[in-house]
């Protein structure tokens, strides 16, 4: 009797096993199925320590299929995450820097949090979930600092705003006043040297999936803007918090139709102290086109945060080959 309860244990085991994998590997519709996927990389580290496990019970069918499970999700992480692990390397061509944060709360507990802001020296900043009372502060503060061209889109049924904040004049700008999904696309005129050049940019945020319904809108919105910005045959980088993990099913599928580069090296935001969470999700991203090679990622913290946003550094592929973009977009 005791072989046979085994055996069935076993099977029951492996099937789950299979079960769960597939979920990640194979993603189905539904808010279930994607938090399932959110928690890939949580799960193949769960499957290693149940192989550890079936190793020291000498369990040893459960173990091969626990590490196989964790190989296979190894594999799928490492084919939808950007490849490859190191940042290209810098030229003598244009650089571009782009930081993204978001600043909830009174303005009394972000003062070390802006004075880090500022140390990135980013040529464009991207702020989002900010109370609207806070905005005039924010402004003067920006504007005294070095950055007096600015867009706000606010979002008035929940009182919040996102803003980008540049060094460089906007060329061209459009605001998106979606309840669900804010955007700004906007374009920035550079002058590098005795030339002047241009670059599109666009920031959004995109509301957290809570149901059903939720999530199909999130899903809606992501495919829109994705097409938009597939006509924008230009410099383009995109910035914003769009609630889905890099090796997410809807994300990829995001890049692959507006064209667009993940910044990010690996699959979990590290603080520069060195801390991280299995439960931290990496959900802000900047995306970048063709037109340029992401040459710096970093995850930025402050005295009171330990994860504040995140910040990279973008280079244009060949200077001289860089053409003077006329505006070319269409209305979002």
């Amino acid at each position: 009797m005791k072989p046979i309860l085994r055996r069935s244990g076993e099977l029951l085991a492996t099937a789950s096993i299979l079960l769960a994998t597939l979920w990640c590997t194979l993603p189905q519709e539904g808010i279930f199925f994607k938090w399932w996927e959110d928690h890939t990389f949580v799960l193949m580290l769960g499957l290693l320590g149940a192989g550890l496990l079936f190793f020291c019970c000498n369990v040893h069918r459960l173990m091969m299929v626990s590490w196989g499970a964790c190989a296979l999700l190894c594999l799928v992480l490492k084919e939808r995450s950007q490849m490859p692990l190191q940042h290209s390397e810098k030229t003598n061509d244009a650089l571009i820097t782009v930081a993204h944060f978001k600043l909830p709360g009174g303005m009394s507990h972000h003062d070390e949090n802006l004075k880090t802001i500022l140390e990135t020296q980013a040529d464009l900043i991207s702020l989002q979930e900010i109370n609207v009372p806070l905005l005039d502060s924010l402004h003067a503060f920006f504007t005294c600092c070095g950055y007096p061209y600015f867009e706000c889109v606010q979002d008035d049924r929940r009182q919040t705003a996102m803003v980008v904040y540049s060094r460089y004049p906007f060329h061209f700008l459009q605001a998106v006043h979606d309840p669900n999904a804010p955007g700004m696309l906007g374009k920035v005129q550079l002058s590098l040297g005795n030339t002047v050049e241009h670059f599109f940019f666009f920031s959004t945020f995109l509301n957290p999936a809570q149901d059903e319904v939720t999530y199909t809108q999130l899903r809606q919105r992501l495919r829109y803007y994705a097409h938009h910005l597939n006509e924008i045959d230009q410099p383009l980088l995109a910035c914003g918090d769009y609630h889905l993990v890099p090796w997410s099913r809807d994300l990829q599928s995001f890049r692959t139709v507006s064209r667009l580069n993940e910044s990010r090296r690996g699959v979990l935001p590290t603080s520069p102290h060195g801390h991280f969470s299995l439960f931290n999700h990496p959900f802000d991203h900047i995306f970048y086109s063709n037109h340029f090679k992401c040459v710096n990622f970093k995850t930025i913290s402050s005295a009171t945060t330990d994860y504040l946003g995140i910040v990279g550094t973008y280079q244009f592929e060949n200077q001289d080959s860089v053409v003077h973009v006329q505006t070319k977009t269409n209305e979002l």
